[in-house]
């Protein structure tokens, strides 16, 4: 029997994974380690298929492997130095090829890059659950991934226990998938303690119908006062909401 338009398919996973120390990505561990950089965010990738050479063709699984995928990041703080950055690239074997432009306090980074043990660990388990990844992925200054998954409901409920061996695995958010998770706002260019207090605010139900959560049990999921909680939260609507209008 068909299944009824209105019965709800498809499923979103948020998730903060936390890799081995050793698996943390040199240019997420870049952005850790210095001054002026605060987080860097995937917003798009090429999505060629494997073994799909330059002119689209079909080429073999060796083909695959030996093709970089073209990736764009905005990488955000206070002084995100152009130059820096550039450096650590250079010293980043597994990048081929990139160029940088900063706009204000991001900058932007379109790179190409052979895709590490732990990508290629990570790629084929939302693979073979016929998982889709939904852009942007953030490289949190704790160390964490945040990402979210959009799929159907038995792929959803498998995704947790399929992740890789030495990955921490934290469940932000499961529920039916409503289109927010694409972010057309591009994430409103929200702080790293912004977005924590917006995510916290979700989890606590502040946002919700009946506000059950409060500011300070937003404060008390950040550590922090409660005016400080009301002031990231404030700042992050507004800049949502400019960015809703196209003003941001």
């Amino acid at each position: 029997m068909p299944r009824s338009v209105d019965t709800p398919c498809v499923k979103s996973l948020r998730l903060r994974l936390h890799p081995a120390p050793d698996a943390v990505h040199p240019m997420h561990e870049f952005v850790v380690r210095h001054e002026g950089y605060t987080r860097s965010r995937l917003v798009t990738e090429d999505e060629s298929e494997p073994g799909a050479g330059s002119s689209g063709g079909s080429g073999s699984p060796d083909d695959a492997d030996d093709e970089p995928r073209a990736l764009l990041f905005h990488v955000e703080g206070p002084d995100p130095r152009r130059d820096a950055y550039a450096d650590a690239l250079r010293d980043t074997d597994s990048v081929v090829d990139f160029e940088l432009d900063r706009r204000d306090r991001t900058l932007y980074a379109y790179v190409l890059e052979d895709r590490s043990p732990f990508d290629e660990r990570l790629a084929a388990t939302f693979s073979r659950l016929r998982l889709v990844v939904v852009p942007p992925v953030d490289f949190a200054a704790d160390r964490s991934i945040r990402l979210t998954v959009v799929g159907s409901a038995s792929a959803v409920q498998s995704a947790v226990s399929a992740v890789p061996e030495r990955i921490e695995t934290d469940v932000r958010r499961v529920g039916g998938f409503d289109g927010t998770v694409v972010d057309p706002t591009g994430g409103a260019a929200l702080t790293e303690r912004q977005r924590e207090a917006v995510e916290a605010a979700v989890e606590v139900g502040y946002y919700g119908a009946t506000r059950e959560g409060s500011v300070a049990a937003v404060a008390e999921a950040l550590n922090c006062s409660t005016g400080t909680a009301a002031e990231h939260l404030r700042k992050a609507e507004a800049r949502v909401m400019r960015a809703v209008v196209g003003e941001q």
